[in-house]
């Protein structure tokens, strides 16, 4: 009788621990909502080197290329697609960069989900507002959001197509 009730014991931890399910693994939409705070830059550089109009080369783009303002620049994500650009506590006197909260959408691509429509807040359309950029993933979990976007720059001084590859870390 000991026995048999070991024997169904066994069993009976087996079936528990082997229908439990493991650890659920997060979706990117989810991964991109996970910081509660938002995404900050925490680097950012430029293939090949981005011209300045001054004629200079910057490939650290937190050196030369970006204003205080804009490194201070926090995105959020909603699982629902929704994406929010917040000025951070830097803003502009003069109007340039953002100035409010601005809410867009973003989507990943149908054939690859590597890949994304995104706002990045500094990629500005040849009328100085924010547009809509391809990026293509590199790493996303909780703790690191980096990614590359091609541009091909309206600036006639930088008459190029340049790859930034941005990193982003959860905002404090």
């Amino acid at each position: 009788m000991k026995k048999a009730f070991l024997v169904l014991a066994v069993a009976a931890f087996a079936v528990f621990f082997t229908a439990c399910p493991g650890p659920v693994e997060k979706t990117k939409a989810e991964l991109l909502a996970s910081p509660k705070k938002g995404w900050i830059l925490s680097a950012a550089e430029s293939s090949p080197a981005y011209h300045m109009a001054s004629g200079e080369y910057v490939s650290n783009l937190m050196n030369g290329y970006l204003y205080d303002y804009e490194l201070d620049d926090i995105m959020t994500f909603t699982v629902e697609g929704v994406q929010t650009l917040d000025p951070g506590a830097n803003i502009d006197p003069e109007g340039q960069g953002l100035q409010e909260a601005k809410t867009f959408l973003y989507s990943f691509d149908a054939a690859d989900d590597d890949w994304m429509y995104m706002q990045v807040p500094f990629i500005l359309d040849a009328n100085d507002q924010i547009k809509q950029v391809y990026c293509h993933i590199l790493t996303l979990n909780e703790e690191t959001f980096k990614f590359n976007c091609t541009i091909d720059d309206v600036d006639p001084e930088a008459k190029a197509e340049y790859t930034f590859t941005l990193t982003y870390v959860p905002a404090k």
